[in-house]
């Protein structure tokens, strides 16, 4: 379940990325196009229940407000146009949440980090025992089956690989074993 909230989480952050360009290009779509990218981010991530979605509501009410007067605490634009207030307002919002985003990627890789040595020094067993193992292996779901399957068939890995049944959902764990097999094989 980690592994499709870091895929989304990294997709919402890269088009954040986007967002920014825009006001680059043609500062006057900057709010609506930020807008769209906190809906687009709250269908996203609506499904996997994420905190997140609760800041994400709060960024859509505040640039909303911001038409009625009410002046996010961040923003210094007073008396300025209400288009130049949600301007700042955005901009404001985007380092916000662009630091939310990466903070909750980087907590996820940290819970990662710990199944990918596990798993790459299971493999480092695995291809000591079997040294042609990775030749003609592809790093994909047959590939990942086939690797998972073959470090079980060693008996000495079965303390590991339940500790790492135990701690991570399948998906999880499929994702950190083809992470390692994509390096191992590059």
């Amino acid at each position: 379940m980690q592994a499709l909230a870091r895929e989304k989480l990294l997709s919402a952050l890269l088009a954040l990325g986007e967002v920014v360009t825009t006001y680059k290009k043609d500062s006057t779509r900057f709010v609506a196009a930020y807008f769209k990218w906190l809906e687009e981010a709250e269908e996203s991530l609506g499904p996997l229940r994420l905190p997140l979605l609760g800041l994400i509501q709060s960024q859509k009410g505040q640039l909303l407000a911001i038409e009625d007067g009410l002046l996010p605490p961040q923003v210094q634009t007073e008396g300025s146009s209400v288009r130049k207030r949600q301007r700042a307002a955005a901009a404001a919002l985007i380092d916000t949440m662009s630091t939310t985003l990466q903070n909750k990627l980087d907590t996820i890789d940290r819970q990662f980090d710990d199944a990918r040595d596990k798993l790459a020094q299971c493999l480092a067993v695995l291809v000591g025992q079997q040294a042609d193992f990775l030749n003609g292996l592809e790093a994909d779901n047959a590939g990942v089956n086939r690797a998972w399957d073959a470090m079980q068939g060693i008996r000495e890995l079965g303390p590991v690989l339940n500790y790492l049944t135990g701690k991570l959902p399948r998906a999880d764990r499929e994702y950190c074993l083809h992470e390692v097999l994509l390096n191992a094989l590059g």
